[in-house]
């Protein structure tokens, strides 16, 4: 502690000896530099919002199939419809559509009307290798629009089917996918699986069917189909999707 003059009969202690002085950095501008910004403390990211599903007006009228090709021309140039659309009962429409190439891709489209055709959603189907210089182009041969999965909203089931190239001693051989769309809040793809496969004894797959099959009050999608190692050694087997609540759909892979 410092003596301080007249409060204290002790000599004053000498003044501390000063360090010499340290110069700030200087900049190659000749200007210091700016001082040292903390760093903000670290958080958690935000959980990125969920996409708002848009609104549509829609005049429950059902669009006609030009006018929906028309609509499409800024998603899919050139395509076609694989059917005329199917009611959904709400005002919105489904059906499928084809692009106009030699392999072509096909898409779910959910489609309503207000004044002309306009496009809610083009979901592309994860179908590859279609090639439509054979027979059979691809067609939509079975479609049910129920609460399938019975969490109380609609969806849509489809089977779509098309030709595929010959096989040697086989010939010609066609294809067919079972698909169910979740329609809200968003369109999207609850299962899709192929359910024949004609061409080879591995996998001859058959009759698909919903049932709830763990007692969750959920139907499942069932597939029965052969599993064959040779054309007279066959036997009849069973797949099970079981429908996930926390996805709203039937997972085809653990």
């Amino acid at each position: 502690m410092l003596a301080v003059p007249g409060c204290d009969d002790e000599a004053a202690s000498p003044p501390p000896v000063a360090e010499p002085a340290t110069l700030p950095p200087v900049t190659p501008s000749g200007e210091p530099p700016a001082p040292d910004t903390p760093a903000p403390e670290p958080r958690e990211a935000d959980a990125p919002a969920a996409p708002e599903a848009r609104t549509f007006t829609r005049s429950g009228e059902r669009p006609g199939m030009q006018a929906i090709v028309t609509a499409l021309e800024g998603d899919l140039p050139h395509a076609s419809l694989l059917g005329r659309p199917s009611e959904v009962g709400d005002g919105r429409f489904v059906t499928v559509a084809s692009t106009d190439s030699e392999s072509p891709t096909l898409h779910f489209v959910v489609v309503s009307e207000h004044e002309g055709a306009q496009i809610e959603a083009v979901v592309r189907l994860p179908i590859e290798g279609i090639d439509a210089t054979y027979n059979e182009a691809p067609s939509v041969v079975a479609r049910e629009i129920a609460d399938h999965d019975a969490d109380g909203e609609t969806e849509v089931m489809m089977v779509v089917s098309w030709g595929g190239p010959p096989e040697p001693a086989i010939g010609a051989y066609g294809h067919k996918h079972y698909f169910i769309f979740d329609l809200d809040p968003t369109p999207s793809i609850a299962i899709s699986v192929e359910t024949l496969l004609g061409a080879t004894f591995d996998e001859i797959r058959g009759h698909v069917r919903l049932r709830d099959t763990n007692g969750d009050g959920h139907p499942d999608v069932t597939i029965r189909f052969t599993d064959c190692s040779g054309p007279d050694d066959c036997d009849r087997r069973e797949a099970v999707f079981a429908w996930d609540e926390a996805t709203d759909s039937w997972p085809t892979t653990p």
